[in-house]
């Protein structure tokens, strides 16, 4: 009830505003700023790139405003994070290198309400300043090893990084390129890294497994983007539709008929029967066996396309009747078989 109580009140409230999605030229922006050469400035970067590559959601790796506490069923720990290299694991004490690829595992999500858990990987970008990749290998590298033991946007001896903070500095960004910042929050990162994939061109099962999506939920953070839009008018006007026509004849069939061969499920000899040109006289309708020609009664003409119900007399039966011959005797007869659409037609018809 109190879900149902919930929803009424959201109808009746309508959808909240859709959140401005992060674009890259923000994050550019933001870098400049973010970037000072403090742990604290590359543990940001870091979380920035990582929540739009990934599309994160808050909880999974940003503190609560004032508390410093994450939550703990969702938050992302460097034991969850894996640098790949050429696909073997690496660790920045290896000493070989940068890594390709950046691989994190979810212990769970407000999707997922098992808590089966979920894999995703992004590999390097190749873009100076813009790589989650680089920009998380470069905060482990940092840490080093003994203090890759918490949450990922922990700083050692400093508040961790809180969700306000993110939000500020993604406004900040927005103002420099002369946006508006009013519907920026941590959630633009997410609602961001969908609407790239989205004008990059990737479908919607990309969209949805990539954002940890249970449904086509993400349709509501995705923008349109002019680049998407540029062309639809023009492909939609160019189009040469070939509609499907179906001519009916009449008695109910589609198309022109020549001739049509029945069998009957016991076997039956095939019958032909063929559609007589006009002006010539009409072939009768088939025979059809009722419950009675199984005993005595010979078969018997059935009426062509009855368009109602005949009433019979409820026959007489007596305990020991058996119950096949009950059965057969409530039946009553047969009907002859009917296309469909004349059925169709006729149910519901005053007869």
């Amino acid at each position: 009830m109190l879900k149902a109580l919930l929803k009424a009140v959201k109808r009746r409230q309508g959808e909240s505003t859709p959140k401005q999605p992060v674009t890259p030229d923000m994050l550019r922006e933001a870098r400049k700023t973010v970037v000072d050469g403090s742990l604290r400035g590359l543990t940001m970067w870091a979380g920035l790139l990582t929540g739009f590559g990934f599309l994160l959601r808050a909880s999974e790796y940003l503190a609560y405003d004032g508390e410093g506490l994450f939550e703990e069923e969702f938050v992302i720990r460097w034991s969850e994070v894996t640098f790949r290299k050429e696909g073997k694991p690496v660790v920045p004490e290896d000493g070989v290198g940068p890594p390709d690829e950046v691989v994190v595992k979810f212990r769970g999500s407000k999707s997922d309400q098992f808590r089966a858990g979920c894999v995703r990987n992004l590999f390097s970008t190749g873009i100076t300043g813009m790589c989650p990749v680089s920009a998380l290998w470069d905060l482990a590298t940092a840490l080093g090893p003994l203090r890759r033991l918490e949450p990922v946007m922990c700083v050692p001896g400093e508040d961790p990084i809180g969700r306000s903070e993110v939000a500020g500095v993604l406004r900040d960004a927005a103002l420099a390129l002369g946006q508006s910042p009013d519907n920026l929050t941590t959630h633009s990162l997410r609602a961001g890294g969908a609407t790239a994939l989205y004008a990059a061109g990737h479908g919607e099962a990309e969209i949805t497994y990539h954002g940890r999506w249970a449904s086509a939920s993400w349709l509501l953070y995705v923008h349109r983007t002019v680049a998407r839009s540029g062309e639809l008018a023009a492909s939609m006007f160019m189009q040469k539709v070939s509609l499907l026509r179906l001519a009916a004849q009449p008695g109910g069939r589609v198309g022109r008929i020549t001739s049509s061969t029945t069998r009957g499920k016991a076997g039956d000899k095939a019958s032909s029967r063929s559609v007589p040109p006009q002006g010539s006289k009409a072939v009768p309708a088939p025979t059809i066996r009722t419950p009675s020609s199984l005993s005595t009664t010979p078969r018997v003409s059935a009426p062509a396309a009855p368009t109602h119900r005949r009433s019979s007399p409820v026959p007489k039966v007596s305990p020991s009747t058996p119950a096949i011959k009950v059965a057969k005797a409530l039946s009553g007869p047969r009907t002859p078989h009917r296309c469909a659409l004349q059925s169709l037609f006729d149910y519901g018809s005053p007869g």
